[in-house]
Formats: C-alpha cells, sequence, structure tokens
C-alpha cells in the first residue's frame, strides 16, 4: 500500500511539470533547440492525427521563418511532413503579436496515419544542424480522428 502511495504521488508530481494541454512539453536550457533535442510523444491509434505545435520564441529570433520536421515512427517504419510559418515580415516586423521579449507561435497540421499499434509521434527542429536559439519552449497537442484542418 505504501509503495502504491509513493508511486501516485511521484505520478501526480511529474504530470504538474508539464502544462496539462499538451500531449507532450520541453523547455529548453539557454533558449537553444538542438537538432537533436526531439520531442517524442504518444499517438492514440487514429487514421488521421490534427497535431498543432505551439512554441514561445523570442523577440531576436534571427530568422523570417521557422521549419520543424513532424511524423510518426512505428514497426513498419516512418512518415514525416515538414511544417513551418512564416514569423518575421521582409521589413523585419513580427506577423504575431508579441508579449514581452516573446511570441507564441501554433501551426497546426495533420500527422500521417498513426493507426498502427505502438506508433510515437515526435517533432524536431527542421532548420539547422546545430542549435537553433531564441526558443525557449515546445508543447504538442494532439487531437484524433480529425480529417481536416
Amino acid at each position: 500500500m505504501r509503495n502504491l502511495i509513493l508511486a501516485s504521488s511521484l505520478a501526480m508530481i511529474l504530470a504538474a511539470c508539464q502544462p496539462s494541454n499538451y500531449q507532450a512539453y520541453q523547455e529548453f536550457d539557454g533558449a537553444c533547440w538542438q537538432q537533436s533535442d526531439t520531442l517524442w510523444f504518444e499517438l492514440p491509434e487514429s487514421p488521421t492525427t490534427q497535431l498543432s505545435v505551439s512554441m514561445q520564441i523570442e523577440a531576436d529570433y534571427g530568422y523570417q521563418n521557422i521549419y520543424l520536421l513532424a511524423g510518426v515512427k512505428g514497426d513498419s517504419g516512418m512518415e514525416t511532413v515538414v511544417i513551418g510559418d512564416t514569423l518575421i515580415s521582409p521589413t523585419g516586423d513580427w506577423l504575431l503579436p508579441l508579449s514581452g521579449n516573446q511570441a507564441t507561435v501554433e501551426i497546426p497540421t495533420n500527422l500521417p496515419n498513426s493507426s498502427k499499434t505502438g506508433a510515437k509521434g515526435f517533432v524536431t527542429q527542421y532548420m539547422r544542424t546545430e542549435s537553433l536559439c531564441h526558443i525557449r519552449s515546445v508543447g504538442v497537442e494532439i487531437a484524433s480522428g480529425v480529417e481536416g484542418m
């Protein structure tokens, strides 16, 4: 019984560390997203999975766009999709509202078929082989069985 209480308490503490509306969430040390910092998450068995990637990006982000690689990895292989958004106009103005010194970026997409048992989803930055800095965090929300965006 004592072990059950301890395990339940630990599970609640771990769940409290992640924003409740995210399937997966990660903050980056020094606000730099390494390409190796792939965010992995469980997927429901569904013919289509609607995914929304949310990022906190600092105002001094050095690029006009953001590109991510999202996908599904299962026993039969991997399927990916490149997603992205334009954040800053050619004149240097942010296209999103800034709150303090950061903007929240939401990028929706449909993931390839995740109906395979044990399939996992992932998201990683697809811009630089080294660090992509001025990104504080990334979170993923999913909604299964949605046919279109």
